[in-house]
């Protein structure tokens, strides 16, 4: 188990290296059910973070505490990108309200937040090996 402790020792040697001072972030490590509760319901598959951005600067993160030191490490620089890659992923979305179909806006929308969490996994697995926390 991952003690909170470990995991913002951790977010605090990440956030230089990912250049991410400026955002306020808060770290929640959560036992499994705890987690399960507040964020079983929103993807259709299995998760170990996830990340919650509000006013483009605050944010929580959210990881599992029963991951092996090597995953929560793993999953915490995964959800890390998703900062590195914000504003990008804002610019997508917002675009995508200019579609004038509702139907085809829902398709691209799915698409393109599905296309940026294949981008963010590949950053996260080019990144791993380098990051030494």
């Amino acid at each position: 188990m991952i003690k909170q402790s470990t995991g913002d020792k951790y977010l605090k040697k990440l956030k230089p290296i990912l250049r991410i001072e400026d955002w306020d972030i808060t770290l929640h490590v959560l036992d499994p059910t705890a987690y399960a509760v507040m964020h079983a319901e929103k993807f259709g598959y299995e998760t170990y973070g996830i990340t919650e951005i509000q006013n483009d600067s605050d944010v929580n993160i959210y990881i599992r505490s029963d991951l092996d030191p090597l995953d929560f490490i793993t999953t915490m620089i995964h959800e890390c990108v998703h900062l590195v890659t914000h504003r990008y992923d804002e610019f997508v979305t917002g675009t995508l309200t200019y579609v004038d179909s509702k139907k085809i806006a829902k398709v691209f929308k799915n698409e393109a937040l599905w296309e940026m969490e294949i981008l963010v996994s590949r950053l996260t697995t080019i990144l791993r090996p380098l990051v030494k926390l």
